[in-house]
């Protein structure tokens, strides 16, 4: 037996025997105050702090419990005794099993309608309809009354004089007037000496083109130098001018035209031919010089 049980036990004995009066006349069966050694037992449970007692029956399905029996005479009944200190607490016991699932309750009634909500944030505009068709013109209406005559009006405050404005710039000089009429003819003077000579005038307009002169002799050379690809020319004699030109050249030939000596289209003193086609110079060039 434990420490604890054996201080719940040694509580049992001093309860009995200090005021077991009740207990010891159920034990022996003899009036209060007898002298008779009796014996007085009692079943006490161990657990907890507090004192349980039991009878035989309750104590067969009871566990942690012990008999405590007194021999002795009973005597006059003592001062209680100081309350013993309070036991640890047990071990809690396993759970029990869940019960079963009651019924399930009537459907309450219909709470209160509740306030009414915010108004909604307005939605954005929707995309323009197409435009109708013209309707028809409107007869025309009557023309109205022609209205009353309105009230004179309040003569208003005469304004302030205006600051003088500045002086406007000059005007341009007027066209100059007609000549006066020729006066009578004076006495003749005389004669002043000569002046100076007076500049000289501007050149007068070109006069009209002359008849064409005559060409002269005009003097033919044949021949041909190389100028460019396929390209040939022919030069007059020194101071003389090609007036015009020819070829005889075998393939085609693309160009004929007046030149220089170099085959340059600004010049006058030559004639130049091109070939597309042909073997180069299978022919001559001719320019007819003046």
């Amino acid at each position: 037996m434990s420490g604890k049980g054996k201080s719940l036990i040694t509580a049992v004995c001093l309860s009995l025997v200090l005021g077991g009066t009740a207990l010891g006349a159920s034990a022996s069966g003899s009036a209060p105050h007898a002298k008779k050694v009796s014996k007085f037992c009692v079943w006490v449970e161990e657990r907890g702090g507090a004192v349980t007692k039991y009878d035989v029956k309750t104590v067969k399905s009871l566990k942690h419990m012990h008999e405590v029996c007194i021999v002795g005479k009973r005597s006059a009944k003592g001062a209680p005794g100081a309350q013993g200190p309070q036991g640890a607490q047990g071990a809690q016991g396993p759970q029990g099993a869940q019960g079963t699932t009651g019924a399930q309750g009537d459907i309450g009634p219909d709470g209160a309608m509740g306030p009414m909500g915010l108004q909604g944030v307005m939605g954005p505009s929707g995309p323009m309809g197409p435009i109708g068709p013209q309707g028809a013109q409107g007869l025309q209406g009557q023309d109205g009354p022609p209205g009353a005559d309105g009230q004179p009006g309040v003569d208003g405050q005469p304004g302030t004089d205006g600051q003088p404005g500045a002086n406007g710039a000059a005007g341009p000089a007027g066209p100059a007037g007609p000549a006066g009429p020729a006066g009578p003819a004076g006495a003749p003077g005389t004669g002043g000496a000569n002046g100076p000579a007076g500049p000289a005038g501007p050149a007068g307009p070109a006069g009209p083109q002359g008849p064409p002169g005559d060409i002269g002799s005009i003097e033919t050379v044949v021949g041909g130098t190389a100028t460019g690809d396929k390209q040939f020319s022919v030069t007059c004699p020194v101071g003389k001018h090609a007036v015009s030109g020819g070829f005889d050249i075998q393939g085609s030939v693309t160009a004929s035209f007046r030149s220089d000596a170099t085959g340059d289209p600004t010049g006058t003193t030559g004639w130049t031919i091109k070939q597309s086609s042909g073997a180069a110079l299978s022919g001559v060039v001719y320019v007819y010089c003046a």
